[in-house]
């Protein structure tokens, strides 16, 4: 709590933080606790303005922040100043990206490397970029993915109804000058998947909620008493796996992932010639 009231008490931007997510914020520094002693080495990748990242920071993490600042919000004003100072305070390096838009990541240095809310925004497979932070986490160190459920209750319930369960029209179609919101959200399967093309050991996957504050007492305790049922109609999937010793990058599928990322195309493109007539 001590952490949580300082954030709040600190953070720079009046309204940013929604007292409707609280929970979200104790989400990943609870499952870090749990498998990690501070003062651990931690690189949070996509760290934005570090409201979340300084709830690790504030429990005695040592913590590295990374973002490249893409959204134009950050460059609106002061706002990037704001943030880096927010992150001195709390006692967070902050690493920006060169020129190029690279970052120069330490190899083998930190203890875990976490991504809250960040591989459903990526327009590209995340397989390269999770390849390049594995290279930074030492051997036996960890990965934490925080993702949204693409099949979580609300969704459901906005597909029953006839609702999109993608980001508003207008929040996309007037997106500029590139589209920087959710891109694919994901299931439980997909993350023991992407545990496995990693190579990694996955010592955890866990759902969790996220808008518990946002609803009366009554229906939360519904909405959880469901749930203890139907894990995975909570909002949140959460993936904890090991950097196992003697790791290396996978970059090559394997038959059986080949032929499945084949599976699901709009025709047969293997038994087809570069004319795209049958041979």
């Amino acid at each position: 709590m001590d952490a949580w009231d300082w954030v709040n008490r600190e953070f720079p931007f009046d309204g940013y933080i929604p007292l409707a997510r609280r929970s979200s914020y104790f989400e990943m520094p609870a499952a870090v606790l749990n498998w990690l002693s501070p003062p651990a080495r931690i690189l949070d990748f996509g760290a934005g303005p570090c409201d979340k990242t300084a709830m690790l920071s504030r429990v005695g993490y040592d913590v590295t922040a990374c973002d490249d600042f893409g959204d134009d919000w950050y460059n609106l004003g002061n706002n990037r100043e704001r943030i880096l100072n927010y992150a001195a305070k709390a006692g967070i390096v902050y690493m920006l990206p060169d020129e190029a838009g690279n970052f120069a990541f330490k190899g083998n240095y930190y203890d875990a490397v976490i991504l809250n809310n960040v591989i459903e925004h990526l327009h590209d497979s995340p397989r390269k970029l999770l390849n390049k932070l594995l290279n930074s986490v030492k051997s036996g160190g960890l990965l934490f993915v925080d993702v949204p459920n693409a099949a979580n209750l609300r969704k459901r319930i906005d597909l029953a109804r006839g609702r999109t369960n993608y980001p508003s029209f207008d929040s996309f179609y007037w997106s500029s000058p590139s589209w920087r919101g959710h891109v694919r959200e994901f299931v439980k399967s997909d993350l023991v998947k992407l545990g496995r093309a990693l190579a990694l050991e996955t010592v955890d996957i866990s759902s969790h909620h996220y808008h518990l504050d946002a609803v009366s007492p009554l229906l939360g305790k519904l909405f959880v008493f469901i749930c203890r049922f139907v894990p995975s109609l909570r909002e949140s999937w959460l993936l904890i796996a090991r950097k196992p010793a003697g790791w290396m990058a996978r970059d090559t599928p394997t038959d059986a992932e080949a032929a499945a990322a084949r599976s699901r195309q709009y025709f047969r493109w293997e038994k087809n010639t570069i004319s795209g007539k049958d041979a």
